[in-house]
């Protein structure tokens, strides 16, 4: 499953992962085990789309909390890069 999912499984893991994917399996069986018979199947509810808010650039966490902030350098916090 690991090539499957194409992730890096060290040899100590295997045995935890294995007894995990073990219990769900087991309760995927329960569940089918269950008697469905006569119950009538769920509605979903509508779906009720939201108006979206004007996308536009406004002041958050407001002047005075970027001035005390400790990354603080010209009125912006810096941040660590997170993307290569």
């Amino acid at each position: 499953m690991a090539a499957l999912a194409r992730i890096r499984v060290d040899a100590t893991e295997v045995e935890r992962l294995s007894v995990d994917v073990a219990r769900v399996l087991h309760y995927v069986e329960l569940l089918f085990a269950v008697d469905v018979a006569g119950v009538e199947p769920l509605r979903q509810p509508p779906v009720v789309h939201q108006p979206l808010r004007v996308d536009e650039a406004r002041d958050v966490l407001g002047e005075r909390a970027v001035a005390v902030s400790a990354g603080a350098v010209d009125g912006l916090v810096r941040v660590p890069k997170v993307i290569g």
